[in-house]
């Protein structure tokens, strides 16, 4: 009995989310370029415990993977499937997808897939001086500057 009352009370959430994006899409003024409707924000919505203890893979990456991901958050909500709403950069929802039934490592490819990346790979490359052209300076150099 349990079941069926999620079973419904996700049916109504894929249609309630499928008719946000039909709204949305009617309300666009603007032409889209390919930039705005590339998908950079995810809400993964999930109990924290309930059905998500039946899925360990999902669990695991849920608690320990996907905080690590830039633009990426995780609301915990009693009772939810877990699920990931895929947004734009306008805020908009282009998409979402069920999380239940897959491994830890399908996830993370998923993500990847969709182009998020892992917070630290992105301080990595940004703090990468050959990448930022700038060089760093020795404290002999220092010296010597004073020196003169």
């Amino acid at each position: 009995m349990a079941s069926l009352i999620r079973l419904i009370a996700l049916g109504l959430l894929l249609l309630s989310a499928g008719s946000l994006v039909r709204a949305q899409d009617a309300d666009a003024e603007e032409v889209e370029s390919p930039e705005d409707s590339k998908i950079t924000y995810a809400e993964i919505r999930s109990c924290a415990g309930c059905s998500l203890n039946r899925m360990p893979e999902v669990k695991s990456f849920l608690y320990v993977d996907a905080p690590k991901y830039e633009n990426v958050k995780v609301e915990y909500e009693h009772g939810v499937e877990p699920v990931v709403y895929w947004y734009d950069r306008k805020q908009r929802l282009k998409d979402l997808e069920r999380l239940g039934g897959r491994s830890r490592s399908a996830l993370n490819e998923l993500f990847k897939k969709k182009g998020f990346v892992l917070k630290e790979e992105n301080v990595a490359q940004n703090s990468d001086p050959q990448a930022s052209g700038t060089e760093s300076t020795s404290s002999d150099d220092t010296v010597k500057k004073d020196e003169l």
